[in-house]
This record gives C-alpha cells, structure tokens and sequence, in this order.
C-alpha cells in the first residue's frame, strides 16, 4: 500500500485527485457499456445507436473533466479553456441522445423525427451559449435535466405497457441521475479534503449509468414495433 508521503506527493500533482480519479473512472464505465451494447444483437433496433452515444459521450464528458480538473483547474489558458468547454458540449450531447431516445419509445416515427429536429436545434443553441456566454456546471445541467425527465417518463410508460423488471431497474437508475445532481448543486461530500461533493457525485452516477444499462441492453434487442407504442395502434 502507498505511504502517506506518496499520497500527500500524488495530491500535489494531481489538483482534484479525488474528482479526477472517479472522473476517469466513470470515463471507463461508460465506455465499457457503451461497447457492450455496440456488440449487442440488437437487430434493427433504432434506440441502439442513441444509447451507444449516450454512453460515449458520457464517457468524453468524464475525460475531459477529469483532465480538468486535474491538470488545469488552476489555469487560465486555451487548454483549460477548451477541456471546460468541452465537457459542457458533450454533457449536451448526452441530453440529446435522451431527448431521441425517450422520443422513440412512444412515439410515432414522423413524431420522434421532430422531437430529434427540435432537440438538434437545441443542442446548437446550447452549445453556442455554453462555448460563448456561460461556463457555468449548473447551466449544463439546467439544460440536461429536462432530457433525464422526459427519458425517466417515457420508460415509466414503457414499464407500465410491459412490466419487464429491467425498465424497472433503468428507472431506479435515472432516478438516481437526480439524486446525484442534488449532490453536486447542495455540495454533500463524504469528505470536504479526499471526498468532495463532485467525487461523491461521480460515484452516484457510476451506479446509475449501470442501472440504466440493464434496461437498455433490454430495449436495444426488442423489436421496433415493441418499442415504439405507435405502431401497435
């Protein structure tokens, strides 16, 4: 086991260490599920690339921060600049990829088309006004939590169609998305020096990202006219 010395030097080094490592955690996470359900036989499920990406850009977001706040909390040049940026943008990313995956769980095709129009247009607007105006974590959040309510209450009324226990543990999962934001807003640490409230937040989300893999491997492999309540009409 590492001394205290080596801790106390790998501190120094590392700006957040607590948040940069459960950054790169939560990094690898998310890329793990997101290649496990690129390998999933999912037929010609049209969610499947949308949760992929949902996890992929989960996945840049926590690199991104984690290099962040690691390296370049502490400065004001273009690569501090840009990694913040970067985080925001992709943290769009995600809230998009839940707006179409929530769309095309219960709507009609030519529905889900214009909710996923209307969700690029707003990730263009966002993105300019993260990039330009405001690079607050809060404003990305703002603009994500709408995305997890839409997507929490769409697979609540696929849970009711179906019952499956999977959608049930997805819920649980992204109910656990707002938990953890809560975490992060009230700043509620296990420690205010070696666990702060951001590493406190990546863990929470740690456990929801895979409580709602469980039900998304399930939708993936279910046919379209299953998923999509449109067409059973």
């Amino acid at each position: 086991m590492p001394s205290l010395r080596e801790i106390a030097a790998s501190r120094e080094m590392i700006n957040e260490a607590d948040v940069t490592l459960t950054d790169y955690g939560l990094a690898v996470e998310a890329a793990l599920l997101a290649w496990l359900l690129y390998r999933a036989n999912a037929g010609r499920s049209p969610i499947k690339a949308f949760f992929v990406w949902f996890y992929l850009s989960i996945s840049l977001a926590a690199l991104l921060g984690g290099t962040y706040h690691g390296f370049f909390s502490n400065q004001a040049n273009l690569t501090a600049t840009t990694l913040w940026r970067g985080v925001l943008v992709t943290i769009g990313v995600t809230a998009f990829t839940a707006w179409r995956i929530g769309a095309l769980l219960v709507f009609s095709s030519n529905v889900a088309g214009w909710i996923g129009r209307i969700a690029a247009l707003e990730l263009v607007l966002y993105s300019l006004a993260a990039i330009f105006l405001w690079q607050s974590f809060a404003f990305a959040i703002v603009n994500y939590l709408p995305a997890v309510l839409f997507l929490t209450f769409t697979l609540g009324l696929y849970f009711g169609r179906h019952r499956e226990s999977s959608t049930l543990v997805g819920l649980a999962g992204l109910l656990l998305t707002f938990v953890a934001a809560s975490v992060q807003h009230f700043k509620v640490s296990l420690h205010p020096d070696y666990f702060n409230h951001n590493a406190f937040y990546h863990v929470l989300q740690g456990v929801a990202l895979f409580a709602i893999f469980v039900a998304a491997r399930r939708l993936v492999q279910e046919p379209p006219s299953k998923v999509n309540y449109a067409h059973q009409t």
